[in-house]
């Protein structure tokens, strides 16, 4: 089956939790175990990529514990939006990427994934090509009428984890890349964001 690009600009920047989409198992920081792909095997490759449009955290996801709501804030990216989100292309089969659409809508890899485009993530989007395949990433069909909504400090351990993978970022570049983003911005204190990300990604505060 042909390659394409998924790209991942949530928790799935981050290779450990993006393992549980395809081999099945539950992230850590997640309460939800993913059964997997009908592929398991790991991605080919990954390499940094940058999707115009800005992330907004909205909804309210049970997925990922916050102590503070009954359900917290995830990443949609709105390409409608001005700025550069940095995100991450990851090289999978046409398949494993159908059956990570599927379980990030609700469904499981049955072979049927578009068939779940009614959730969250029901929009998939063609972004540029990556040596000559096709790069793709999904997000709500209507980001501007989401509920924004603070993200459970858990999430952005793991986002942040994924920006240590790709990009080196310590945890005060993570805290300045996700302060000024909605959902953050209203609910977290720059020194609170920062303790978060220092304490569980790098180990320190």
């Amino acid at each position: 089956m042909a390659d394409v690009w998924y790209v991942a600009y949530g928790s799935n920047l981050w290779s450990r939790r993006l393992a549980c989409y395809l081999a099945g198992g539950t992230a850590p920081g997640s309460t939800r175990a993913n059964r997997g792909a009908r592929d398991p095997k790991p991605p080919k490759d990954h390499v940094a990529f940058d999707i115009t449009g800005r992330v907004v955290f909205a909804q309210r996801s049970s997925t990922w514990v916050d102590d503070t709501a009954a359900g917290s804030g995830v990443a949609f990216v709105d390409v409608e939006a001005r700025g550069v989100t940095p995100a991450r292309a990851w090289r999978v089969t046409a398949e494993q990427f159908d059956d990570v659409f599927a379980q990030e809508n609700g469904g499981t890899a049955d072979g049927a994934a578009r068939a779940h485009s009614g959730g969250w993530y029901g929009r998939v989007i063609r972004l540029d090509d990556i040596d000559g395949l096709g790069a793709y990433t999904f997000t709500c069909t209507d980001v501007s009428a989401l509920e924004v909504n603070r993200p459970a400090p858990a999430y952005l351990v793991a986002i942040a984890r994924g920006y240590a993978e790709l990009h080196d970022w310590s945890a005060s570049e993570t805290a300045r890349y996700l302060a000024p983003l909605a959902g953050v911005a209203e609910t977290y204190t720059a020194s609170e964001l920062h303790h978060i990300l220092d304490v569980h990604v790098t180990g320190t505060g």
